[in-house]
């Protein structure tokens, strides 16, 4: 009787524990959602989702150096930002893919990155498929946009 109270005890938790990894684990952005938002990709997707998905320029400011930050705060709404920084205008929820072509290496001690984006939404009826590079870089131990950069190849 004390080794099926035993065997039990150790079931009910080990199933505590699951579960509080399911829901402390993840949350992050990506394909599958799997990416996190402390890697140099994570964030610049966390960026381009607060504009153009959850249209709240307050979280695109928290993945922002204060350069980049002064910049956004100065065109004051999301559809602002979107049409003259980023120059991509959307009028539906934005697909957002990281193109992981040209990341190789270890980036964990690196503290500046440019990171590619994929984006793929519609305008005006049509479907428009762009991609645009960021400049990312480390301060205090988190991932910031400062700058987004000219298309490499138009």
């Amino acid at each position: 009787m004390k080794r099926i109270s035993t065997i039990i005890f150790l079931a009910l938790l080990s199933l505590t524990a699951c579960k509080k990894e399911a829901s402390t684990g993840g949350g992050g952005q990506g394909k599958f959602g799997m990416m996190q938002n402390d890697s140099a990709e994570g964030a610049a997707l966390e960026f381009f989702d607060s504009i153009y998905n959850k249209r709240d320029l307050n979280i695109a400011l928290k993945y922002s150096t204060p350069k980049m930050a002064r910049l956004l705060r100065s065109y004051h709404t999301t559809k602002a930002v979107a049409r003259h920084v980023i120059n991509l205008r959307y009028e539906s929820k934005v697909k957002l893919e990281i193109d992981a072509g040209d990341n190789v290496g270890r980036q964990q001690y690196a503290t500046k990155q440019q990171v590619s984006i994929y984006f793929s939404g519609t305008y005006q009826g049509n479907t428009i498929d762009e991609l645009r590079t960021v400049r990312m870089i480390r301060e205090d131990g988190l991932w910031k946009v400062d700058a987004i950069l000219a298309d490499r190849y138009s």
